[in-house]
């Protein structure tokens, strides 16, 4: 049975942002929500889902984007995209439908759907997809090299994470007029860090480090606790990221086997598919190294850390991981027919797919 309480706060919030509720949903214990918003040239679609069971929402804005050319160079933009700025959530494209899609997810808790929580997610999924629009077109239509492109890109996308966005664009004016802000918060990044902490030794991963990453050209400083799990009999390194400049908290598996240079599209074509069938993580692969990555993450509210939050988090990576591992690794032993693989991974995983979906 739906929890209505969860369901009227979702359609509250929804609305205090400034959408019109154009569609509503409700299907056993499945509740969504359904808007359109016009930016500039773009026209977008915004969709909120409810899973009851599993105590999640998700996030969905979506553009549409005609191509003119292959998609090889965009699935490449895609990845790089989804390895430099994407925190909270994946971007992929659904080639037959050109629809760009980011997606967000949030674990609810007992104490129900916190307010900012929701409505900065709802926030930065939009300004993050709004930023970045421009680039497909550059890889479209000018034949720009998507990793010149990132390079050069600096701190746009980055402005939209920001907790105290404020300078929003003019066609913008009636949308996310009542986020509630936080102003300048105590430092609790030593009190996060003991939770995240806390969240991996009860999951049973063992603390090995405790570290911190800066980026120069940000001045965002990102603290990371190190730890390490077996998938099939393979160490993989695991990593709880806190970066307070944007009240995000993440979390980072890799060490997966190295991808040859012959298989790098593949993988990123794979990734693509994956992170459309799974809206809770997000695989990503370094081009330059040809590492592969598997990430997830979500906003906090007021600097704290709501550990049954990232504890889901955490089970739900792990099993995700789990369900999908051996069609990642299996790449170089298949051949390069990777649509194949991913048809008969589906038709042997179809009732596992759909219990992940549902836990």
């Amino acid at each position: 049975m739906k929890n209505i309480k969860t369901c009227n706060s979702i359609k509250q919030y929804f609305q205090e942002c400034g959408f019109e509720i154009k569609n509503e949903t409700s299907n056993g214990d499945v509740y969504g929500i359904e808007s359109e918003m016009k930016a500039d040239k773009i026209d977008f679609k915004v969709k909120i889902i409810h899973h009851q069971k599993p105590m999640t929402i998700t996030f969905q804005v979506m553009a549409y984007y005609k191509f003119n050319k292959g998609k090889s160079n965009t699935l490449l933009l895609i990845d790089l995209i989804n390895m430099v700025f994407m925190n909270i959530g994946g971007i992929v494209i659904n080639p037959e439908t050109n629809q760009i899609t980011i997606t967000s997810n949030q674990f609810l808790s007992n104490q129900g759907i916190d307010e900012y929580q929701f409505k900065t997610t709802l926030e930065r999924c939009f300004f993050q997809l709004f930023s970045i629009y421009d680039l497909f077109e550059s890889v479209d239509l000018y034949d720009k090299d998507p990793m010149k492109l990132i390079a050069d890109f600096g701190c746009k996308v980055q402005e939209a994470m920001k907790p105290e966005t404020e300078n929003q664009l003019d066609s913008l004016s009636k949308y996310f007029v009542d986020i509630p802000r936080c102003g300048p918060l105590k430092d609790n990044s030593e009190v996060v860090i003991m939770d995240m902490q806390l969240c991996l030794q009860n999951e049973g991963l063992p603390i090995t480090n405790e570290t911190e990453r800066q980026s120069d050209t940000e001045h965002r400083h990102t603290k990371i606790v190190e730890s390490w799990c077996e998938i099939e009999s393979k160490p993989l390194r695991v990593k709880a990221l806190y970066t307070p400049q944007s009240d995000i908290v993440g979390f980072e598996l890799s060490g997966f086997p190295p991808v040859k240079n012959d298989y790098a599209l593949n993988y990123i074509y794979l990734f693509n598919w994956i992170n459309q069938m799974q809206m809770r993580n997000w695989w990503v692969l370094c081009p330059e190294i040809n590492q592969v990555l598997f990430r997830s993450g979500f906003i906090i509210s007021n600097g704290k850390l709501n550990k049954y939050q990232f504890r889901k988090l955490i089970k739900s990576s792990i099993e995700n991981l789990k369900l999908f591992y051996p069609l990642m690794i299996d790449q170089e032993r298949i051949g390069k027919d990777v649509v194949k693989a991913i048809l008969r991974f589906s038709e042997d995983n179809i009732i596992n797919i759909g219990r992940f979906h549902n836990k």
